[in-house]
């Protein structure tokens, strides 16, 4: 019966309102309480290894820019080495004459001694099997050449300090009856296979073993009677009596 009545005079009174008036305090209101949450072993796992990660510093490419700039540093250096030697070379081939500076039949100051013509014409035979035998022609004329000039460095002669193997070779040649044309034909040939921008080819091969044909040919042993000097048959030497000479043809 007490129930009864205070259901229907709650429901007469209308909902329950807060006092909102002068002097009266705000409801107290309970924080929200929230209950931890519980991560399976795996998802512990995962945050761990995210974790991890974010930590980790990231790659140094420092010396990697390094080694690059070291790498571009050399293949300049190595660049400009090779070019530099390129225009060293070329200055010198530019540089040396092309007939060692010495007239045609001129002889080498200061020396009496004869040049030994066994040893020269061996030289000559050598520097044609070299044109035969090379196979490149670049390579064949250099080889020929230098077969003189180890031909002229066991002539008995000796070189002055001051005179190159090439100089000196033309020196010894001029001192012969050896063809001066020819020799310094071969010399120019020489050249522009060592030092030259063009290539040689086998026409200029060809032309050296006509050279060096000449220079056999006017390093034999001329016929009895016959008088020889530098620069071929009929040519009067260091050691040839003028005709004019007192008691030449005595």
């Amino acid at each position: 019966m007490l129930l009864a009545l205070g259901v229907a005079a709650a429901a007469l009174a209308g909902p329950w309102q807060p006092r909102t008036g002068p002097g009266a305090e705000p409801p107290e209101v309970p924080p929200p309480s929230f209950a931890p949450q519980t991560l399976s072993p795996d998802e512990e796992q995962l945050w761990q290894m995210l974790d991890r990660q974010g930590q980790q510093q990231p790659w140094d490419l420092t010396y990697v820019g390094i080694g690059l700039l070291a790498l571009v540093l050399g293949l300049v250096l190595f660049g400009v080495l090779r070019v530099l030697r390129q225009l060293a070379e070329r200055r010198r081939g530019e540089g040396a004459p092309d007939d060692a500076g010495l007239e045609q039949g001129a002889l080498v100051a200061g020396g009496d001694v004869a040049p030994h013509l066994p040893a020269l014409r061996d030289g000559v035979e050598d520097a044609g099997d070299r044109l035969r035998r090379v196979p490149l022609p670049g390579d064949a004329v250099i080889a020929a050449w230098v077969a003189l000039e180890n031909a002229a460095a066991g002539s008995g002669v000796v070189r002055r300090a001051s005179q190159t193997p090439t100089e000196f070779t033309l020196a010894v040649l001029d001192r012969t009856p050896a063809d001066p044309a020819a020799a310094r034909e071969l010399l120019d040939l020489y050249l522009r296979a060592r030092f030259g921008d063009e290539p040689v080819g086998p026409r200029d091969v060809d032309l050296a073993a006509d050279a060096v044909r000449r220079l056999a040919d006017s390093l034999d042993p001329p016929p009895a009677g016959e008088a020889t000097g530098p620069g071929g048959p009929g040519r009067e030497g260091p050691g040839t009596p003028s005709s004019d000479a007192p008691g030449a043809g005595s």
